[in-house]
């Protein structure tokens, strides 16, 4: 009987066994699936971020070329602004000279004479010819 109550014993562990292996086994490939899962995620997570640096990348050298645009457009309406105040300047210049030519008493002598536009020492400037047109001198005096 001892025997037979012994070997009961043996039985019950080794069925208690088997069904922790199995209960192992089980939890084992439920990690595996997880583990495969969260491998699978790590892959797409980095071909995304692969991508995101990419477009970023590009992003920022489309900045700095829109930047770089932006500043040679704005150089070049200033330029042409000032070349624009620069005529409205001497027309302004014209019509107040025309102006009081016709005012003044000497209307036919100021006709009759003769313009003479001379240039004065100018320090050098980056808007070129426009310096000189500011530069100069107009003086008016009568024919000989």
């Amino acid at each position: 009987m001892m025997q037979e109550h012994e070997t009961a014993r043996q039985h019950t562990r080794a069925k208690s066994a088997e069904s922790k292996v199995a209960s192992l086994e089980h939890q084992n490939k439920s990690v595996k699936a997880k583990l495969d899962k969260a491998e699978q995620d790590i892959e797409f997570l980095k071909e995304v971020n692969s991508t995101l640096e990419s477009s970023q990348k590009d992003w920022k050298r489309e900045i700095v070329q829109t930047k770089v645009e932006a500043t040679k457009a704005k150089q070049s309406m200033t330029a042409k602004i000032e070349e624009l105040q620069e005529q409205v300047n001497d027309l302004m210049l014209y019509l107040d000279t025309q102006s009081k030519v016709e005012k003044s008493g000497l209307q036919d002598e100021i006709h009759s004479g003769a313009m003479l536009i001379t240039q004065s020492p100018s320090t050098p400037d980056s808007s070129g010819s426009s310096s000189t047109r500011t530069a100069s001198r107009r003086s008016i005096r009568k024919k000989t």
